[in-house]
């Protein structure tokens, strides 16, 4: 409930889990320098947890709260495994990156903002919304759930990879999306484009055995590489487009 302070060295702290660890933080975990190993059992967060500039914060653990993450710079948080829920009132800021390599991501919160975020792995999940305000990197994992991700029109969104859409609503608003490689989007839930997303490889749009829905109300760009861009039904897969597909 007070103050925890890394700063000295560039090596790790760690939190483990021999048996039985729980770490509850309602006052301020501070990572001024190298990297805090989080990776007991349960990890309930209802407080803050601050990483300074080139900091990191391994999380590796289950549990919820309402707790925020202020990530200065290049302070980065890795999330690699269990499931942390993230209730009214948590919030992710800062020029750093939350990054979600494995495990589950579960927002219930009603309203939950995200600066920086990357799905590279695990799950985003839960029936809450969740807003993201200056970049996304979708690469890999997959978002399902109720619930929703917006990406706001001043961010950026970036989608590599063979990502996963299930069951969950994702807004496009990024003037600036961009869909490169050859990868697959899978799809279950629906994906609205009401900004402008630029396909720059060959990469495939499918659905999953649910049925897959993809709304262009903004602009879908093809523009670089010199093979194809496929909308493919492997089951259900729904177009509808009443922007621009150019």
């Amino acid at each position: 409930s007070g103050t925890f302070t890394k700063n000295g060295g560039v090596g790790t702290t760690t939190f483990n889990t021999n048996f039985g660890l729980t770490v509850n933080n309602t006052g301020t975990i501070d990572v001024q320098s190298g990297t805090v190993n989080m990776v007991p059992t349960t990890f309930n967060n209802d407080g803050v947890v601050n990483l300074a500039t080139g900091a990191t914060l391994t999380l590796g653990s289950t549990g919820a709260g309402a707790g925020v993450y202020t990530l200065n710079g290049t302070g980065q948080v890795n999330f690699t495994g269990g499931t942390q829920t993230f209730n009214t009132g948590a919030d992710i800021s800062g020029a750093g990156l939350f990054n979600v390599s494995g495990g589950t991501m579960t927002v219930v919160a009603a309203a939950m903002h995200a600066d920086n975020l990357q799905l590279a792995g695990g799950t985003l999940d839960g029936t809450g919304a969740l807003t993201v305000d200056n970049a996304l990197t979708w690469t890999g994992g997959t978002q399902s759930g109720a619930g929703s991700t917006t990406v706001v029109p001043a961010a950026s969104l970036t989608i590599s990879g063979s990502p996963q859409l299930l069951t969950r609503t994702f807004t496009n608003q990024s003037t600036t999306g961009v869909w490169s490689g050859a990868g697959t989007i899978d799809m279950g839930g629906v994906f609205n484009n009401a900004g402008t997303l630029t396909a720059t490889g060959d990469g495939t749009l499918r659905a999953l055995s649910d049925n897959g829905t993809f709304n262009n109300s903004g602009t879908f760009t093809k523009n670089g590489g010199v093979g194809t861009t496929t909308f493919n039904t492997n089951f259900a897969l729904t177009v509808n487009n009443t922007g621009t597909i150019d």
